[in-house]
């Protein structure tokens, strides 16, 4: 927007958008017009409306802004510097409501933190990454892989902008959309091949990331077969560790379709209850904005 023209749409037109506080464009009004009559027909306001205005920024300054007479209003001497005060405050958002109306993404940066589980974030985030930041070459993003913890906390406090995280931990207070639940399979080693599920499930021990882990245990309640595994479970926080150690033989876990599924054609896994899977539901979460810029909106139609 020309700057000119921008500085008579905030100041001329009343109806416009403008961030001034109303005693200012009663007193830019008062001081362009010289007198209270045509500042309140200018503002739709009434002449007591507009004088109480004047009245309320002189006591807030404790001083005079205007010498008054039968030619109208002329400002003092603190008018005047308060007159330019107003004009370099339009002058400001005339420069930047624009782009504050549009959500801040004409020509801004952004530095998004996405946080989420290994399996979503490196299958179904990661690989559409390059696209949508040849799309916005002025946005940068830091991706935190968490699959120990929900990441709510985290998002509270302002230190990601976007959570993935279990679709029922997403409280009132964010913005969200849910995603495709994660279909997870329960994953051996090739080795196992031909062994009946009951004899796994009671003598093998599950591998968990760590204690507070009942995803594997969730699988089996659903199938009925909980109660046969052994208590005792070995624990290791790294998605890809977890897949070595089924690959080594040293036991079974759940793993996500799309996180198996290559070793499952090459046949370093098998599934062990072909047919029969566990889905975990999950949620896209972010603080409310009342206009989202674009370049976030794009970003949450990446993950589906």
């Amino acid at each position: 927007m020309n700057l000119k023209l921008a500085l008579t749409t905030l100041f001329i037109n009343p109806g416009s958008m403008s961030l001034i506080h109303h005693n200012l464009k009663a007193f830019m009004a008062v001081k362009t017009h010289q007198t209270v009559a045509a500042a309140a027909k200018h503002l739709h306001l009434t002449q007591a409306a507009v004088t109480l205005r004047i009245q309320s920024l002189e006591q807030d300054l404790n001083t005079s802004l205007f010498i008054r007479s039968r030619r109208g209003m002329k400002c003092t001497p603190a008018g005047d510097a308060l007159a330019r005060y107003c004009q370099r405050s339009l002058e400001l958002e005339a420069e930047f409501l624009p782009e504050i109306e549009q959500g801040g993404h004409s020509n801004q940066t952004f530095d998004f933190v996405i946080q989420g589980p290994s399996s979503v974030l490196r299958n179904r985030l990661i690989p559409k990454l390059p696209a949508y930041l040849a799309m916005y070459p002025n946005v940068t993003v830091q991706i935190k892989i968490e699959d120990l913890t929900s990441g709510i906390e985290r998002l509270k406090r302002g230190e990601i902008d976007l959570l993935i995280c279990e679709r029922s931990l997403v409280t009132k207070e964010f913005d969200s959309k849910a995603i495709k639940a994660e279909r997870y399979i329960l994953a051996g080693p090739a080795s196992w091949k031909g062994r009946k599920i009951e004899d796994i499930i009671s003598t093998e021990r599950i591998i968990d990331f760590d204690i507070s882990d009942t995803m594997t245990l969730d699988f089996l309640e659903k199938y009925k077969l909980s109660k046969a595994a052994p208590a005792r479970r070995n624990f290791i926080n790294v998605t890809e560790d977890i897949r070595q150690l089924i690959m080594n033989g040293v036991g079974y876990s759940v793993l996500s379709e799309e996180t198996a599924k290559t070793f499952l054609q090459k046949k370093n896994l098998i599934n062990l209850m072909p047919g029969k899977f566990y889905d975990y539901p999950l949620g896209m979460a972010w603080h409310p904005r009342k206009h989202l810029p674009k370049a976030l909106k794009d970003l949450l139609k990446t993950i589906d």
